[in-house]
C-alpha cells in the first residue's frame, strides 16, 4: 500500500511532543531517552524526527495505570550509581532572582 501508514486511521506513532505530555517531562528529555536507547523510536520524514511506535507507548501507559512507572527505570539507567528512590532537586536559594 502507498502512502504514509502514520497518516492514514490511527496512527502508528506517537510524536516526541506527546511522549513528553504524558511523562510531564520536555521533549529535549525525550530525546535523550531515545538516544540512550531507553525508548524506542524511528526517525521519519524529511526533517528526520523521531517517532514512538503507539503499540510500545500504549503499552507503556498501561503498565504506568498499573502502578509501574517507566520514569524510576529510566533515571536508575541515566544516573546510574548516583541514582536513589529518594532523591530530590536541591535548589540554591541565591540562584533565584
Amino acid at each position: 500500500m502507498y502512502g504514509r501508514p502514520w497518516r492514514r486511521g490511527r496512527r502508528k506513532y506517537v510524536s516526541t511532543g506527546q511522549v513528553a505530555d504524558y511523562f510531564e517531562v520536555t521533549t529535549e528529555t525525550v530525546r535523550d531517552w531515545i538516544e540512550k536507547g531507553l525508548l524506542p523510536a524511528h526517525r521519519i520524514g524529511k526533517r528526520g524526527r523521531y517517532k514512538v511506535p503507539r503499540e510500545y507507548f500504549e503499552y507503556v501507559k498501561r503498565k504506568r495505570e498499573e502502578g509501574f512507572d517507566i520514569t524510576e527505570d529510566i533515571m536508575k539507567d541515566v544516573l546510574g550509581d548516583d541514582y536513589s528512590s529518594d532523591w530530590e532537586i536541591d535548589m540554591d536559594e541565591g540562584a533565584r532572582g
